[in-house]
């Protein structure tokens, strides 16, 4: 054919263009709804407005086009009857789905496109055995890929290429975008994840935040009010609150201590933390980076480290009680 113009049949045509038809099945024309007569009017099946054209057969329809209807405007649906008029042929594909033509003219008309693929992209979560808890407040974008058994919460949002293993749990509230989250992991409520790796069994959250390139090991534990930022976080470490880690490399089963930070950024240049496993960072500890705390090693409470400590040592750099 020379043009192929997508339709679909509604149960309520509206203002969409129809299409007419011969005897034989063949499309004849394309009639806008301002302009149809009341059998016109009647006809169900409609122009999605998305066409494809061989180039000539399309140039020379267009340069025969007149105008018409009350402002005088020129209409490209004119151009399928120039075709067939001059020996061409016009061929209609008919959608089996027809919400996949709906138009969007207004913010409402977006709202309700969004909130159809939402219902059509947890629809399929469901049917491939991912429980979502409340489908019509969880906004999952359909780039989102996630495992069998996995529970989503409401008012969580997953978009981008975020990819959720099987059996997590994930929500209520939250934002996860761009994110790799393994099997058995759980993201409680109202977290902010952004381009960041949590692995098999690691729990994050409540109210916890990890900024983009961070990486958090198997059964590690991020708690509330905790932030991560491009840093690796080993496996079973607790981080459970009030802490902020930022270009770190943490070993396994550290324990960091409520309000412990690590001062990465000196006014000119992000520095890197090294923390070995083992570790024991005491309450309120301040990591002046760059430093490295050896495997097994502790700082007192409301220390200031500036320098290295070894493994197994004690750190003790706060002012004396008197």
């Amino acid at each position: 054919p020379d043009c192929v113009i997508m339709t679909a049949e509604l149960a309520e045509p509206g203002s969409y263009g129809r299409i007419k038809r011969d005897h034989a099945g063949n499309v004849a024309a394309i009639v806008e709804a301002a302009d149809a007569d009341a059998w016109e009017k009647a006809i169900k099946e409609v122009n999605s407005g998305t066409y494809f054209f061989r180039v000539k057969a399309l140039a020379d329809a267009v340069r025969n086009l007149k105008k018409k209807g009350s402002k005088g405007e020129f209409y490209l649906t004119d151009a399928v009857e120039n075709i067939i008029a001059a020996g061409g042929k016009a061929a209609a594909f008919k959608l089996s789905d027809p919400t996949e033509m709906t138009g969007i003219n207004s913010r409402a008309d977006l709202a309700a496109a969004y909130a159809m693929l939402n219902r059509r992209k947890a629809a399929d979560l469901m049917a491939a055995g991912v429980t979502v808890v409340d489908p019509a407040n969880t906004y999952i974008e359909e780039s989102a890929v996630i495992g069998r058994d996995t529970v989503i919460y409401p008012g969580v949002f997953i978009k981008g290429v975020t990819v959720i293993g099987r059996g997590c749990k994930i929500g209520p509230c939250g934002v996860i975008e761009d994110c790799r989250i393994d099997d058995g992991a759980v993201i409680k409520y109202s977290c902010a994840l952004e381009a960041s790796r949590v692995r098999a069994g690691a729990i994050v959250g409540p109210f916890a935040r990890l900024r983009p390139l961070s990486d958090i090991g198997p059964a590690a534990e991020i708690g509330n009010f905790a932030e991560v930022k491009k840093s690796r976080i080993g496996r079973g470490s607790k981080m459970h609150h009030h802490s902020y880690v930022g270009d770190t490399e943490m070993g396994e089963k550290v324990n960091i201590g409520a309000g412990t930070i690590t001062c990465n950024y000196d006014g000119v240049n992000k520095n890197r933390t090294i923390i070995g496993a083992g570790a024991f960072i005491g309450s309120n500890t301040n990591l002046v980076a760059p430093v490295a705390i050896g495997a097994g090693a502790y700082t007192a409470a409301g220390s200031t480290i500036t320098e290295n400590v070894p493994g197994g040592a004690l750190a003790i750099a706060r002012a004396r009680q008197v």
